[in-house]
C-alpha cells in the first residue's frame, strides 16, 4: 500500500501546484484551463489512444478479453442509465451542464492513474494487462458515447442529434480511433519498445497537466456553494461506490476466467468498478462546457475518500473471490 499512498501523495500535490498557478495568475485563469483542456484533448489524448490501442502486452485468451470488455460495457451504460431514468429525466434544460457532468461521472472509474500502483505492488506487473483491456474499452467508450454525451448537453442548450453526431466523427480522438482500427485492419504493426516508451512519456505528461486542470478549476469553486453541490454529489458516491460495488458481485456470477487467475482478476475488475471517477472527467467538462466546478469537486473528494476504503475492497475481494 505505500506505494499507492506514495502516488496519491504527489497527485495531490500537483492538484495543489495546480491550485497555486491559478491562484496567481488568477486573471488568466479561464485561458489557462482552456488552453489546458485543448492540449490534453487534442494533443495528448489522441497519442496515447493510438499507443494504448497497438500495445502487444495483450497476451490473455479472447474470452478473458471480452469478459473485462464484456465488465466495462455494463458498467457505464447501466449506471448511466438508472441515473437518468431516476434522477435526471424529469430535470429542466437549464440543468443540462450538471446532467452531462453526472452522466459522465457516473460511468468512468480511473482506469489507470488510481488503481495501476495497487496492482503493481499487491499482485504485480502480470496482471496490468486487465488495467489496459479496461481501460482501452473506456478510451473507445469515451471517445465515441461520452463525446456524443458531452456535445449533446454542453453549453447552455441541447444540440440536434445530426449536429452532435457530425462533432463526435470530427473529434481529434474520435478520428485517432477510426485511424487506428483501419490501420489494424490493414494488419499494420509498430515497433513495441517504441510505443511503450512513448506511452510512458505521455501518460506523464497527461497525468501532471490532468491534476494540474484539477487545481486551476478548484480556484474558480465558490464554497459557499457546495450545498448545492449535495444531492448530486450524493448520487454519484452512491453510484460510484454502493451500485457498481453490488454490480460486480451480480455479473461476476455470470463470468469466467480460469481458476489460476480467478481471485485476482476478479478483485481487480471489482477495485476498477469502485475506483474513483477519472480525472479526464475534468478535462471534458472544461472543453464542452459542462459543470465543470461539480465535476472537479467530485472528482478530487471520492478520489480522497477512496485512499481509505480501497485497502478494504481488495481485501474482501480477495476473501470472497
Amino acid at each position: 500500500m505505500n506505494d499507492l499512498f506514495t502516488t496519491l501523495s504527489i497527485f495531490y500535490l500537483i492538484i495543489l501546484c495546480g491550485f497555486i498557478f491559478g491562484r496567481v495568475f488568477k486573471k488568466y485563469n479561464q485561458k489557462i484551463r482552456k488552453s489546458l483542456s485543448y492540449i490534453l484533448l487534442f494533443i495528448l489524448t489522441p497519442p496515447i489512444i493510438f499507443f494504448s490501442f497497438f500495445s502487444s502486452k495483450i497476451s490473455l485468451n479472447l474470452n478473458i478479453v471480452l469478459n473485462i470488455i464484456i465488465c466495462e460495457l455494463v458498467l457505464v451504460f447501466s449506471t448511466q442509465i438508472i441515473v437518468y431514468i431516476f434522477f435526471l429525466k424529469k430535470r429542466d434544460e437549464n440543468q443540462n451542464k450538471r446532467k452531462g457532468s453526472i452522466l459522465s461521472l457516473v460511468g468512468f472509474p480511473n482506469a489507470m492513474l488510481f488503481p495501476l500502483p495497487i496492482v503493481l505492488s499487491v499482485f504485480g506487473g502480470d496482471f496490468i494487462i486487465i488495467l489496459v483491456i479496461f481501460s482501452l474499452t473506456q478510451m473507445i467508450l469515451r471517445s465515441t458515447w461520452v463525446t456524443y454525451l458531452s456535445i449533446y448537453y454542453g453549453g447552455y442548450t441541447k444540440q440536434s442529434f445530426k449536429k452532435s453526431l457530425r462533432k463526435m466523427l470530427t473529434f481529434p480522438p474520435t478520428l485517432t480511433l477510426i485511424f487506428c482500427i483501419i490501420l489494424k485492419a490493414l494488419n499494420i504493426t509498430f515497433n513495441q519498445e517504441y510505443l511503450s516508451n512513448s506511452s510512458n512519456i505521455f501518460s506523464f505528461i497527461t497525468t501532471i497537466l490532468g491534476a494540474s486542470l484539477i487545481g486551476v478549476l478548484i480556484v474558480n469553486i465558490n464554497f459557499n456553494q457546495i450545498k448545492s453541490f449535495k444531492k448530486d454529489f450524493g448520487i454519484i458516491l452512491m453510484m460510484r461506490l454502493v451500485f457498481s460495488f453490488f454490480l460486480f458481485l451480480f455479473i461476476q456470477l455470470f463470468i469466467d476466467f480460469p481458476l489460476t487467475i480467478q481471485t485476482i482478476t476478479l478483485t481487480i475488475l471489482l477495485l476498477l468498478f469502485v475506483d474513483p471517477p477519472a480525472v479526464t472527467n475534468t478535462t471534458y467538462a472544461e472543453y464542452f462546457e459542462l459543470d465543470k466546478e461539480f465535476t472537479a469537486f467530485s472528482v478530487i473528494t471520492i478520489t480522497l475518500l477512496a485512499m481509505f476504503y480501497v485497502p478494504f475492497i481488495i481485501l474482501f475481494g480477495l476473501w470472497i473471490f
